[in-house]
């Protein structure tokens, strides 16, 4: 099924949150890209790495409240999400708890879109929804995805940029721009 923003923002927006609530599998967009999703669980990691090809790593998170709730700040990385956040970024950060998406270090990139549209969502579902970039193009993914919420119009042609704070490195430049100052 595919619902328009532009058309019912409404039922986008309650069929996204039930869709998510019941682990299925939804397209959505951000400020930068279109992403493939949904509730933060091992089997819905591997239903989407399955559709995708592309093992997930990365999540998208509310708002800082709920950022505190799943991963561990140091004041340094508080500071620079404060700063940043919601925008074109993804944070590579260690979680409290073992999630079953985390890099080889052990990190989970974790993004606050600026999309008011998605930060909405997850902030009703109540959980981290996964995030793998996604092309509404490619109609072989997409015909495997319960739900696709199309916003109307393109997004950013950039995908987000992915900082490692604790490194103090930027692993990949992206739309957002970002020094350690």
């Amino acid at each position: 099924m595919m619902i328009s923003l532009l058309e019912n923002w409404d039922r986008a927006f309650e069929n996204a949150v039930k869709a998510i609530k019941e682990k299925k599998v939804v397209v959505y967009p951000t400020d930068t890209a279109y992403n493939i999703g949904s509730a933060l669980d091992e089997g819905v990691a591997d239903k989407i790495e399955k559709i995708t090809g592309t093992e997930p790593s990365c999540v998208i998170i509310a708002n800082l409240e709920m950022l505190l709730k799943y991963f561990d700040l140091d004041d340094e990385e508080k500071k620079y999400i404060t700063q940043n956040c919601p925008g074109p970024y993804v944070f590579m950060l260690k979680p409290k708890s073992k999630m079953g998406i985390e890099d080889t270090k052990g990190n989970i990139g974790v993004m606050i879109p600026n999309h008011r549209f998605i930060r909405k969502v997850c902030f009703e579902s109540n959980v981290p929804i996964i995030a793998v970039p996604c092309v509404l193009e490619n109609k072989e993914i997409v015909e495997k995805i319960d739900l696709v919420i199309e916003s109307g119009k393109a997004t950013a042609a950039k995908e987000p940029t992915v900082i490692n704070i604790r490194e103090r490195r930027i692993e990949k430049q992206g739309a957002g721009e970002f020094n350690f100052e």
